[in-house]
């Protein structure tokens, strides 16, 4: 039997009251999260850590919501309560303690470091790719609870410390350990272009992905990117029906 939903608490915050409203307002509706999800062009996992405020959501998601739900600005409105929370640093509640990807800016880059690691030369190289393997395993935790807007930045400085060591004559073993580490990492930026409406960039990743998946002889990379190029191309190819805050939406049907 399936579960359950998990009970909302409006009172712990206001993104548990936009998560309640949204959840109440798309059950009203009928629709499923898979339903909602391919109306406002975002993967349907985001919907459900919203609603259960796991992930903040985003201005122009609760736009698209408002426009695809018929709610009027509703949902626009307590998205304004939710942005000065986040600006506040509250986050009471099972969503975590206070803070999030911004606290992390008095520390370098972990590209940096691998980088420096490597200009040691020998035992350094090996050292430098655990660190990029760290960084790419903390992205993907990562993934889980922060906007992908706030974490974009952090998976782009990582990418470009890889490029910078493929082109450092590598051995022929590290050169594929470090295409399969630039493939991963233009993966999961492909899945945040996806989730922040991004087609263009979703598409230039995932297609740049698996081209490092193959030299790298990583199958497992190529066959997650083609999931997610399938689902880019298929929300891409929606015929444009309205705007909404100045960005067009992509309207499918069902």
């Amino acid at each position: 039997m399936p579960q359950a939903p998990k009970t909302l608490d409006p009172s712990l915050s206001a993104k548990h009251r936009f998560g309640a409203a949204l959840r109440a307002t798309r059950v009203g509706h009928g629709m499923s999260q898979a339903d909602l999800a391919k109306l406002v062009h975002v993967h349907p996992d985001l919907i459900a850590k919203v609603e259960k405020a796991v992930r903040w959501p985003t201005e122009p998601l609760a736009a698209s919501c408002d426009s695809a739900l018929g709610t009027a600005g509703t949902l626009t409105a307590l998205w304004t309560d939710v942005a000065r929370e986040r600006r506040e640093g509250r986050q009471p509640g099972p969503s975590g303690p206070p803070g999030g990807a911004e606290d992390l800016d008095m520390f370098e880059p972990l590209g940096e470091m691998a980088n420096r690691l490597w200009m040691l030369g020998g035992s350094g190289a090996e050292a430098a790719m655990s660190v990029l393997e760290t960084g790419i395993a903390d992205l993907v935790e990562r993934y889980e609870t922060e906007d992908p807007a706030a974490l974009a930045p952090y998976a782009v400085t990582l990418r470009r410390s890889m490029e910078s060591l493929v082109y450092a004559q590598p051995t022929t073993s590290h050169r594929r350990q470090l295409l399969g580490l630039a493939g991963r990492a233009s993966a999961l930026l492909a899945y945040m272009a996806v989730n922040l409406g991004r087609f263009a960039h979703a598409d230039a990743y995932s297609t740049e992905a698996y081209a490092l998946g193959r030299e790298a002889g990583d199958r497992g990379l190529m066959a997650w990117v083609r999931g997610t190029q399938s689902f880019v191309r298929a929300l891409w190819s929606c015929p444009v029906s309205s705007s909404l805050g100045g960005r067009t939406a992509r309207l499918c049907s069902a």
